[in-house]
């Protein structure tokens, strides 16, 4: 699985119902991987770190308590995932204390209070055309009905 991708680099894998795929999360982008083929699918191309598919930021996996954000459906014809825009989060330096006798500062996409979180929004790929569908959400806020655009 990802034999020619980095390294303990694919995260989140899951497999289909029959066993003949698997899909994971690699650099912020979806895959399908054909274990009778050896095949392998990049789903979305739009991953970046400010682009985020099929995981989660900080935030999002706080508040759904997930860090993997796709599902393959139970018919093994379609993943729905999650997408995050994360382009106007400001950047949070935390200190690693623990892995040297020297501190260095990690970089995070991290909202303070009172900013907006990532933009998100939920596509449907359908693995037979590989085509993403993004599906509209309806959000109600005291009594009154938004659409999300996508």
């Amino acid at each position: 699985m990802g034999a020619t991708l980095d390294s303990s680099s694919l995260m989140f894998a899951k497999f289909s119902s029959d066993n003949s795929f698997v899909s994971y999360v690699y650099k912020f982008n979806l895959y399908k991987e054909n274990f009778l083929t050896n095949e392998v699918t990049q789903l979305t191309f739009d991953g970046t770190t400010d682009i985020i598919n099929g995981t989660f930021d900080w935030v999002y996996e706080e508040e759904f308590g997930a860090r993997d954000g796709f599902r393959i459906s139970p018919a093994d014809t379609y993943i729905a995932f999650w997408q995050l825009d994360a382009t106007t989060t400001g950047t949070f330096y935390m200190i690693n204390t623990t892995d040297s006798i020297y501190s260095r500062p990690i970089p995070l996409q991290y909202p303070k209070v009172g900013q907006e979180p990532s933009a998100t929004k939920i596509g449907l790929i359908d693995l037979r055309t590989k085509q993403t569908i993004w599906i509209p959400l309806q959000v109600i806020v005291r009594n009154a009905t938004y659409t999300v655009p996508i």
